[in-house]
């Protein structure tokens, strides 16, 4: 499962979720498509969001994917 995030600033970045969801627990929701579907930009586009109070930090997950850019130098 993937989501493809466009910033404010022009930059789009693609997180995966598939590590994630298979960890399990309340992350294994995320696997089923349907529900995976329901996701939604919290107040501000600070977070994205799904029910059941799944979140993440929008500023978190940028960094996640700038920081797999900068290790690869």
């Amino acid at each position: 499962m993937v989501l493809r995030l466009l910033y404010s600033n022009g930059d789009v970045v693609r997180i995966n979720f598939t590590r994630l969801i298979r960890r399990g627990g309340v992350f294994a929701r995320l696997g089923d498509p349907d529900f995976f579907e329901q996701v939604s930009v919290g107040e501000g586009g600070r977070y994205i969001q799904w029910p059941g109070d799944i979140d993440f930090c929008a500023d978190a997950l940028w960094l996640q994917e700038h920081d797999k850019d900068n290790s690869a130098a």
